[in-house]
């Protein structure tokens, strides 16, 4: 061993002379606090870190270089004959040359990790986030900057020529997160998706353009582990049968070798699927649930038409890299039959139904359509108790594994009555249906998990909740913490530590909104509840904000990491679309014309700031968002006929000073939003003629 450490403490000096060794391992310091201190500042502590990926990438490159050449410097000088016929000598040499390895790339990352830290200290970033970083780096720096220097070495052994440094620049462009855009282009070329091949070349993010999900936290699932400890077990071990065996013991080991690296990494590539989806990855939130919407041919119906009730849901949840649940439903038929329809999931695959009896039953699930067949008459009001088995990935919008759970109770992760598709695809984009049961029902959740979770119903022990809701069960768990502010709950993601100052206030003005919404329609009473959810779950609009859930026990925001930065939560006009776009999230208002429901909430907005002008800074003297899609509409002749309903309705609002009146026109748009025959614009055309 002494042997050993006096051949590091030879390299480490004979390293340390070389200026181009210390310029390419001091340089990348400069853009890296760049980038932290500009992520830092604006209150984004993860962006700090996931947005050093391109710092990662020159990071490969240079210990690729560092590898190879400190492997054929005795090549070069012709000293490894003076080595290898000293005992062990090569060895310890070689031994000498990776710690030397892991010596720099231990220094690279406490320098990091120091430089981090002193600028979390001061921007006063919460504890979590240290700990978390420390992991960060050494997922994907500390393993990477191994291997490429494993790369480098064994390039070194086997192979002297110039032209090795074109094999590594283009090894160093396949193991980073630019090898995302090579390998897009050759998948065009070859009509074949490559996107499993490059995420597991990648050392790196797999998309580091994403911003940073505070509900997700820095993405370490444990997929990203083994694939990186796949490929440093792998040069090891190549490096060790060089170094250790005769050229027999090589065959032999190598052989086993491969078929063991084989059989893993076919299991690793199988696991890609569970990972949280981004941009640039195969399931990826933006095309993969709205390719699959685009397409769904069973279309919704409405829950008046379902023919019983669940009473209660006994669910035991699995979760680690994907879900494993068993839900226990206690069922009261409103009608004499054999069947029951439910919604869930399509991604979750039923392996077993049973009654009471441990009876298995008969079931066809098709798409997120899930029908159970009995080979009995079920009675009238008679209970009866069904335990459906079933396992997969969640949606690529609500992941669900070990790193971060996301489950809204509007989200079928778990069977909910009747035939309605969990999401519907609009243009651009999807949208959810509310699919909880809107009355009382008895929850009980068994989760068992890695992960500390949270539900909008009462908490018994520490994975286990239970209570009555007319709003569904959530489950949220994470990077995330909760919080009492003024009576209310507050569960919401540890980086959103400056947003959480604004809570009263947003809690105070959204109950202010309320009220001048309940009384401008005549509805009964609504508040903020006393349980509130601050999730990165994804807005239902691109044409108005619709940024809240608004549900009798609990309420979800989305949000962003964006909202850190202060003064969003308090926007009136977001405040004001996104409330009263919660009250249209019934199957019937869902399947109205988005373009219809945007004028609507507009509209709304537009005579709610002629009585309540917004005390916002950002929010005075800016154009009301109907002005904006008037002249949206009015730039193409095929919408003319909607600008001129837009029109109308801006001069209906501007001349008429009698609020009864205009209070009047939206309960009845309002009343028509919410019945199942489709509105059309000469609809709302015929209101205003009425109006006048």
């Amino acid at each position: 061993m002494k042997k050993v450490i006096h051949s590091w403490k030879v390299e480490f000096l004979i390293s340390s002379r070389k200026i181009w060794i210390w310029i390419a391992f001091l340089l990348p310091f400069y853009p890296l606090y760049s980038i932290f201190i500009n992520s830092i500042t604006r209150f984004d502590p993860g962006r700090a870190l996931t947005s050093s990926a391109f710092i990662f990438q020159a990071g490969i490159f240079i210990f690729l270089i560092l590898g190879y050449e400190i492997v054929r410097r005795e090549e070069n000088s012709s000293s490894k004959e003076v080595f290898i016929s000293l005992p062990n000598g090569i060895t310890n040499k070689y031994l000498g040359k990776i710690m030397l390895i892991i010596t720099y790339v231990i220094i690279f990352i406490v320098i990091a990790l120091a430089l981090l830290f002193v600028l979390f200290y001061l921007n006063r970033i919460p504890i979590d986030f240290y700990i978390d970083s420390a992991y960060y780096m050494v997922l994907y720096w500390g393993i990477p900057f191994l291997v490429a220097a494993f790369i480098g070495m064994n390039m070194g052994i086997f192979f002297n020529s110039r032209g090795v440094y074109i094999v590594l620049a283009l090894l160093g462009l396949a193991l980073g997160p630019l090898n995302i855009g090579i390998f897009d282009n050759i998948s065009i070329i070859l009509h074949t998706d490559l996107t499993n091949v490059s995420q597991f070349l990648n050392l790196g993010q797999t998309d580091p353009q994403t911003p940073y999900d505070p509900s997700y936290g820095l993405p370490m699932e444990k997929t990203r582990w083994l694939q990186k400890l796949w490929w440093l077990l792998l040069l090891i071990t190549i490096t060790i049968i060089h170094l250790f065996f005769n050229l027999k013991w090589k065959m032999i080991l190598s052989t086993i070798m491969v078929l063991i690296l084989v059989v893993s990494l076919a299991e690793i590539l199988d696991q890609f699927s569970t990972i949280r989806a981004t941009n640039h990855e195969k399931q990826s939130f933006a095309k993969y649930d709205m390719d699959y919407y685009k397409n769904y041919r069973h279309p919704a119906k409405n829950n008046d038409s379902i023919n019983f009730k669940v009473n209660s849901y006994d669910i035991d949840l699995h979760v680690s890299s994907k879900i494993n649940s068993v839900v226990k439903m206690n069922i009261i038929p409103g009608e004499k039959g054999n069947s029951l329809s439910f919604s869930l999931y399509h991604d979750f695959k039923i392996e077993k139904v049973i009654d009471e009896q441990q009876n298995e039953l008969k079931f066809q699930q098709i798409g997120d359509s899930v029908t159970i067949m009995t080979p009995y008459i079920m009675n009238t009001n008679d209970p009866v108790i069904i335990t459906i088995n079933y396992e997969g990935t969640s949606s690529p919008y609500y992941f669900a594994n070990e790193q971060a759970i996301m489950l809204p109770s509007y989200f079928t992760w778990y069977p909910v009555p009747g035939k309605i598709p969990s999401m519907k695809a609009e243009s651009f984009y999807v949208t959810r249906y509310a699919l909880y049961p809107s009355y009382k029902v008895k929850y009980n959740l068994h989760y068992t998990g890695s992960l500390t979770a949270y539900t909008n119903v009462n908490q018994l022990s520490s994975n286990e909740w239970e209570g009555v809701s007319d709003s569904g069960i959530s489950l949220f768990a994470g990077p995330m913490k909760k919080l009492d502010i003024e009576g209310y709950t507050i569960v919401y993601p540890v980086s959103m530590f400056n947003m959480i100052d604004e809570v009263p206030k947003f809690i105070k003005q959204s109950n202010i909104i309320l009220g001048n919404i309940q009384r401008d329609f005549g509805i009964e009473k609504i508040t903020v509840p006393k349980e509130i959810f601050f999730a990165s779950v994804p807005s239902e609009s691109q044409l108005y904000s619709s940024n809240y859930w608004l549900m009798n026990n609990h309420m979800i925001v989305a949000i962003n990491q964006m909202y850190n930065e202060g003064q969003l939560l308090d926007l009136q006009n977001e405040a004001i679309d996104s409330l009263l776009s919660s009250m249209l999230k019934e199957t019937n208002s869902m399947n109205q014309n988005d373009e219809i429901k945007s004028i609507f909430i507009s509209g709304y907005n537009y005579w709610y700031n002629k009585r309540f002008p917004s005390k916002h800074e950002y929010e005075q003297g800016k154009t009301p968002s109907l002005h904006y899609l008037l002249d949206y509409y009015s730039t193409t002749l095929e919408n003319k006929k909607v600008a001129q309903v837009i029109k109308n309705i801006i001069e209906l609002l501007d001349s008429k000073t009698n609020n009864q009146t205009v209070e009047s026109f939206f309960r009845q748009w309002l009343l028509v939003l919410k019945q199942s025959k489709a509105m059309t614009f000469d609809h709302i055309q015929l209101m205003i003629e009425e109006m006048r």
